[in-house]
């Protein structure tokens, strides 16, 4: 796969996300963090970013997008995640379902696309768990000669100040569908359970099937494919900001701050330890834009996707601990030790 560097286009709408992002998001992300925002701010919050393309970067100009590439508009979510990374996991959710929202019936479609690309309308999503047994999200059941859907607290994501959910539901005919639930029209609740360490978003919902609402049908595996894969490869993106964020705030650091007469970077070991974590960030990263080259030659990239998120995740762990060490009362954090063995065994220190 062939990748360029970023065209003048594309430095230019970076450096004006990244700014908006800088006066805009941070104080919030900075105000909010480990909180659930109200409503009313992340409407807010989501119109603002929407002027810069997200979550409708790629979505074509007739359907209210901006008509940008899925690569361009990867790197503006990742800039936008530097500093809100908390605050934005809606938007990522969002992007997903205003592509999927293109498959729907036309009367969906203009009922929700734009308001979704515009950021006036928020988005939740509901998919079968990958890998697990192909069961709905959503049961069916026949009640008086109509259809209702049911829900018992399932996971969703984006669904606290979510507008509507799209979930993956299957009829009694045995056909998988999406259905879009409306929160005033159907009612559905949402809240957060502890689940482990962490908190989850759970679904409840118990609602006629909306029939004008389903769509999908032949083309259900499909659709299902690029959303997961579109999912994967932003979550991907949001691992290589987090990681891009602690290793540019080391790089700073180490420049300015001395050790043995001499800025951190410029000793041996601490340079090549941040070469060695920058080079996790970029792979990480190429691995994502490659899904994203795919997405924009209209490939499947089920596959890389997940490969992209698992390969992201992993090392965005071993870069957020790795980076603030080389900070800290030791030169290069535990690589000091090496040092002082080989003080001890050669009689020459590395360190003057």
């Amino acid at each position: 796969m062939l990748f360029t560097r970023p065209t003048e286009s594309q430095r230019l709408a970076l450096a004006n996300i990244r700014a908006f992002a800088a006066s805009e998001i941070k104080p919030l992300a900075q105000q909010w963090r480990q909180r659930v925002l109200p409503q009313a701010i992340q409407l807010e919050l989501h119109q603002l970013v929407a002027e810069f393309g997200l979550p409708g970067g790629a979505i074509a100009a007739a359907h209210g997008g901006l008509g940008l590439s899925w690569t361009t508009q990867a790197l503006l979510f990742e800039e936008l995640l530097k500093v809100g990374a908390e605050l934005l996991a809606t938007v990522r959710t969002n992007i997903v379902v205003a592509h999927l929202l293109l498959a729907a019936p036309p009367a969906v479609r203009a009922r929700y696309l734009a308001d979704v690309v515009a950021g006036r309308k928020i988005g939740a999503l509901m998919l079968p768990q990958a890998g697990a047994p192909a069961e709905p999200v959503v049961q069916v059941r026949a009640e008086g000669g109509s259809q209702y859907a049911y829900a018992d607290e399932v996971r969703v994501e984006n669904g606290i100040n979510s507008d509507f959910v799209l979930s993956a539901v299957r009829t009694g005919a045995g056909d998988w569908w999406f259905a879009l639930f409306d929160r005033d029209e159907h009612g559905y609740e949402v809240r957060m359970r502890r689940d482990g360490e962490t908190g989850a978003e759970v679904l409840t919902l118990r609602a006629p099937l909306p029939p004008g609402a389903l769509f999908g049908g032949a083309s259900f595996g499909a659709l299902l494919a690029a959303a997961r894969a579109q999912e994967w490869a932003h979550v991907g993106m949001g691992s290589v900001a987090r990681m891009q964020l602690a290793l540019d705030e080391t790089i700073a650091a180490a420049t300015t701050r001395e050790q043995f007469g001499r800025p951190l970077a410029a000793h041996g070991l601490a340079a090549a330890r941040i070469a060695e974590l920058d080079t996790l960030v970029d792979a990480a990263r190429l691995m994502c834009l490659r899904c994203m080259a795919l997405l924009d030659a209209g490939e499947p990239c089920q596959t890389e996707a997940s490969l992209a998120r698992w390969f992201a995740a992993e090392v965005a762990d071993d870069v957020c601990r790795q980076a603030p060490q080389l900070l800290g009362g030791d030169a290069c954090g535990p690589d000091l030790q090496k040092l002082a063995a080989s003080r001890a065994l050669t009689g020459v220190s590395a360190c003057s």
